[in-house]
């Protein structure tokens, strides 16, 4: 329907100056001036339907960002996620609404990571809000870089709900959505346990 409608907004754009030189030529031979002005009007109302159209479907598709509330945090035991940290949380986004987790002041040298969405489900795919509330997997080797670690080192991940984001899920974080997500959200607090530190170091 909005392509249907951007095309006629295209073809406003040919009849209002057609319109216009017809009107013109009309007025100069004093001939009838009736069917001119319609496709005078005729342009400006199918330039005006385009401009509408182009505004309401930028507001549909503005991504839009939600803070979350994290109500409880484990340590994953399910063998494709294990040792990660589990989080269930909250938040007024609307269902289907997309769970990201991202270190936006990552300054490790695994910069192919930083500020990369870090929240995944069981089957490595988008986390989702049902019901004003979700359940991630924060990947940890993601979020702590690949430096050595330590129990009790913490890490700072800002998590939202993200409508109208249509990334994949392995794509960095556009730089102009971070200041909004950095603004608009609280950074949670994550700590290793010694066995993730362990395992992290392992990796090495």
């Amino acid at each position: 329907m909005i392509y249907f409608l951007l095309l006629f907004a295209l073809l406003g754009f040919v009849f209002l100056p057609v319109g216009i030189i017809w009107l013109i030529v009309a007025f100069i031979r004093k001939t009838k001036k009736k069917l001119p002005s319609i496709i005078l009007i005729l342009g400006i109302l199918l330039i005006g339907i385009g401009v509408a159209t182009t505004e309401y479907n930028d507001r549909v598709n503005t991504i839009q960002i939600y803070s979350t509330k994290i109500n409880k945090v484990y340590i994953a035991k399910n063998i494709v996620q294990k040792d990660d940290w589990l989080i269930e949380g909250s938040t007024k986004a609307p269902n289907g609404a997309k769970i990201a987790v991202a270190n936006l002041n990552d300054d490790s040298s695994a910069g192919e990571i930083t500020k990369s969405p870090i929240a995944t489900t069981a089957e490595v795919k988008w986390p989702k809000v049902e019901n004003g509330k979700f359940r991630a997997y924060i990947d940890i080797s993601e979020a702590m870089g690949p430096n050595e670690h330590e129990a009790g080192q913490s890490v700072s991940l800002h998590i939202v709900a993200l409508t109208n984001y249509n990334k994949k899920i392995t794509s960095t974080i556009p730089n102009k959505m971070v200041s909004t997500i950095e603004n608009d959200s609280s950074a949670e607090k994550f700590s290793l346990t010694a066995k993730q530190a362990n395992y992290l170091n392992s990796l090495r």
